[in-house]
């Protein structure tokens, strides 16, 4: 079964543009922070904040991703997604030989540059910067 990309635009950021650039990242106490603004308007700066951190992740650059983008709906208008049919959640399953399969684990990609994939029990929220 092929892996389906799904628009994700939470609510913090309903009517703002979609497309975000990478800037960053760091941890803190725990807690993993993804920098980011908006591609179109810079001055929008926010973090996408999980207050733990995911409980697996995967990051490259995009060009090393081009089967993965086909699957994407053109044009690339989000950076957001929900993945169904998720490869890299039935690998975390398998590699965890199935333990976490019963918690609602979520696959949530971020595309910038930067490909960022995400295994996660709680999404994250996002706080943005003055």
């Amino acid at each position: 079964m092929c892996e389906k990309y799904i628009p994700w635009r939470p609510f913090a950021l309903s009517g703002r543009h979609a497309r975000l650039a990478f800037d960053g990242m760091r941890t803190h106490e725990g807690s993993l922070y993804i920098d980011l603004h908006q591609e179109l308007n810079p001055s929008v700066r926010f973090s996408m904040f999980f207050d733990d951190l995911p409980l697996a992740m995967r990051f490259s650059n995009e060009s090393f991703r081009l089967k993965s983008l086909r699957s994407i709906l053109k044009p690339v208008n989000d950076s957001l997604y929900f993945v169904d049919n998720s490869n890299f959640l039935c690998d975390f399953h398998d590699e965890s030989v199935g333990i976490y399969r019963d918690d609602g684990l979520t696959h949530i990609s971020l595309l910038t540059d930067e490909w960022f994939d995400f295994v996660v029990g709680d999404l994250p929220t996002f706080v943005f910067h003055k």
